[in-house]
């Protein structure tokens, strides 16, 4: 009689926990998700927040602000590196256009390459690491 007692409650706390977790379905946004506005790939950073677009070998560079909202090429300095699986870290030419920063990457038959994109908003700079795959 006392393991049917302790099997029950057991069973009773259990489902609770059940319960809540079901509590938090139907919520479409995941907290503390970045909203893209250019259709790519958001990463934070600890003074402003980047999004980057990869189409073939062109990489679009869209820096923002934490609260969303986009940050004109005069406004910050942006420069890129790129380093293949196994080559050595070249500087990419990196061209400001009226709203975000565009750069070639040369993949060299590699599927993926790293690019380390350095930005410099008044002072306060941000490192962002990305693995852009060939699209």
């Amino acid at each position: 009689m006392k393991y049917s007692v302790r099997f029950l409650a057991a069973l009773g706390f259990v489902l609770s926990f059940g319960s809540l977790a079901l509590a938090h379905e139907g919520h479409d946004a995941v907290p503390g998700a970045i909203k893209t506005s250019h259709g790519g790939v958001a990463k934070a950073g600890k003074e402003i927040n980047l999004e980057y677009v990869v189409s073939g070998t062109e990489i679009a560079f869209y820096p923002m602000s934490h609260e969303g909202k986009d940050l004109l090429p005069t406004e910050l300095k942006l420069t890129a590196t790129s380093k293949g699986p196994k080559g050595k870290m070249e500087s990419l030419k990196v061209d400001a256009q009226a709203v975000g920063f565009k750069t070639n990457v040369d993949f060299k038959d590699a599927y993926r390459t790293e690019v380390i994109v350095k930005t410099d908003v008044k002072g306060k700079k941000d490192t962002f690491k990305l693995q852009v795959e060939k699209q």
